[in-house]
């Protein structure tokens, strides 16, 4: 009853201080999904930030271009047909060199293209083919350039991008922007065109912008890819091997996506070390926590169970104590009064007493003997003896009490067993405390036989009963202090506990050894095991 009290004790401790540690650790694990879906957020916005970024930087170099392309036109618009409008366009397309080409349509009478070249006039107006391909190109968007020309009226400037037919190894965008010259009463739209070249705008103006935000953010790698064949225009050398987190269209070039990640390992990597490590370092505290929720446990339990050895230690000696010495006192008391008429009777209370004394002796050696050993200040007065001279003296002095208690005693001792090395006392003292066993604990049939015998190199001196007999679990725990066994014979007989483990300490130190065997219903055998004393000494 009291083991299933302290189970259930111990249980409700255990709930107690595991269910907060578990809920800790749930806790932690949600909050730290919720921060890193935070840093996620975090780190997509900063992502989507230096792309547009990126972006807008672009735009402005292109706007900026047009704007000096608008000026010109500011300045030649107005004339029929002026050639001299190509010598500031090539001014500035040697500024621009991602421009190849500019074209100017609806702005003059005439239709203006204007091509780098290497020699003076080879471009300058080129030929009905380029003027069909310009054709062809602007087809498809005639209904966006009507709505950019009324958006530009509004004074909104979007640019168009057309498909320029070309080599995909030096591939050609064309950017439209609408243009209004004129006075109000005279304004006019056209459309001037910018010949770009993706590859030398890509290298020039989104690589100088990437460079800038390296140098800033440090740890980012930038790349621009085609859409179509998903072949990367610039790259770090290590492209093959990155995953880019973060990707959008390039605003001028659209065909083009912006490719953007950390330097070394991704975000996902990251997160998934930080999640193995955070989740490592959770259970490293759970498993510490539990271990010392455990080890403190474990001590509690120890120290209830043996406060309650204890407790049960006491009311046994006080009851192995209280037992004899009411006997002494009431023979002793019926002497000195008188009233044993016969010297027989009075030879018997005499008897009775010396047992009586004996037992109490016995218990009380038991205890100090325990003490001492379990101090180490025990001191043993070993002596070459023989061990029967022993054991018959033992087995007389326990007579009287075996007859009381209605025990049969026998003994078979081999009288040519050779002479040990022992304490006399200390071996006197380890068979009373099997005889007493083995009597307390044979409740039907008290047959004791107790047998010395050579074995080897060794000498045996067995006890044996036909009591109870002990389960085979519970062999070494019987030798441990103040164990009691969980059969209901032992629980209900007296005792201090501390028989079993003297005879061990005694047998230790003797370099010997203590054997049982026993089975349930079929009785008991201990054997201390003697060395045989050597012959040179």
């Amino acid at each position: 009853m009291r083991k299933k009290q302290y189970s259930r004790i111990v249980l409700i401790v255990m709930i107690a201080l595991m269910v907060p540690v578990l809920l800790y650790t749930v806790f932690q694990f949600i909050q730290r999904n919720e921060e890193e879906e935070l840093v996620r957020s975090i780190y997509d916005h900063q992502l989507e930030s230096i792309l547009f970024s990126v972006n807008q930087y672009c735009l402005d170099i292109t706007q900026a271009m047009a704007s000096e392309i608008t000026s010109i036109l500011a300045a030649y618009g107005h004339r029929r047909v002026d050639w001299g409008i190509t010598l500031p366009i090539e001014r500035f397309m040697q500024n621009r060199s991602p421009v190849t080409g500019v074209l100017i349509m609806g702005v003059m009478p005439d239709t203006v293209l204007v091509w780098r070249s290497t020699a003076p006039g080879e471009n300058a107006f080129d030929r009905r083919s380029d003027l069909r391909k310009i054709r062809s190109a602007i087809e498809p968007i005639r209904a966006e350039m009507d709505k950019a020309a009324r958006y530009a009226r509004g004074g909104y400037v979007k640019p168009l991008i057309a498909h320029w037919p070309g080599t995909s190894e030096d591939p050609v965008s064309l950017l439209l922007f609408p243009a209004l010259l004129g006075d109000a009463g005279s304004r006019r739209t056209g459309f001037y065109g910018l010949f770009v070249n993706d590859r030398q705008f890509v290298r020039e103006i989104v690589a100088r912008k990437f460079s800038e935000m390296e140098t800033d953010a440090g740890s980012l790698v930038f790349a621009v890819r085609r859409q179509d064949d998903r072949s990367l225009v610039i790259s770090p050398p290590e492209a093959e091997d990155i995953s880019f987190e973060k990707q959008t269209y390039l605003w001028i070039l659209p065909h083009l996506d912006l490719l953007v990640t950390l330097k070394g390992k991704t975000l996902e990597q990251m997160s998934a070390g930080r999640t193995r490590r955070n989740l490592f370092l959770l259970v490293l505290v759970d498993v510490i926590l539990i271990s010392g929720f455990y080890y403190l446990l474990g001590n509690i339990s120890r120290e209830m169970a043996l406060a309650q050895m204890k407790t049960d230690f006491v009311a046994n000696v006080s009851h192995e104590l209280r037992t004899p010495l009411s006997l002494i006192h009431m023979y002793a008391e019926t002497l000195e009064m008188g009233r044993v008429r016969t010297e027989e009777r009075r030879k018997q209370y005499y008897r009775t007493i010396v047992s009586e004394t004996t037992r109490l002796s016995r218990l009380i050696n038991n205890i100090l003997d325990f003490s001492k050993i379990e101090k180490r200040k025990k001191e043993f007065r070993k002596e070459r003896i023989r061990l029967q001279p022993i054991v018959l003296s033992v087995l007389d002095m326990y007579k009287f009490h075996l007859r009381q208690v209605n025990a049969e005693l026998t003994h078979n001792l081999d009288r040519s067993a050779p002479e040990v090395d022992a304490d006399p006392d200390a071996v006197s003292q380890a068979l009373v405390n099997l005889v007493d066993n083995a009597v307390k604990f044979s409740p039907r049939e008290k047959r004791i036989h107790v047998s010395l015998k050579r074995e080897g190199n060794d000498i045996h001196l067995s006890v044996q009963d036909r009591g109870i007999g002990i389960p085979g679990a519970e062999h070494d725990k019987v030798f441990e202090k103040f164990y009691r066994s969980g059969s209901s014979l032992v629980n209900t007989t007296q005792g201090s506990g501390l028989g079993l483990s003297v005879v061990r300490h005694v047998m230790d130190i003797h370099g010997g050894r203590i054997l049982l065997k026993s089975k349930p219903e079929e009785g008991s055998t201990f054997t201390m095991v003697f060395p045989i004393a050597s012959q040179g000494r």
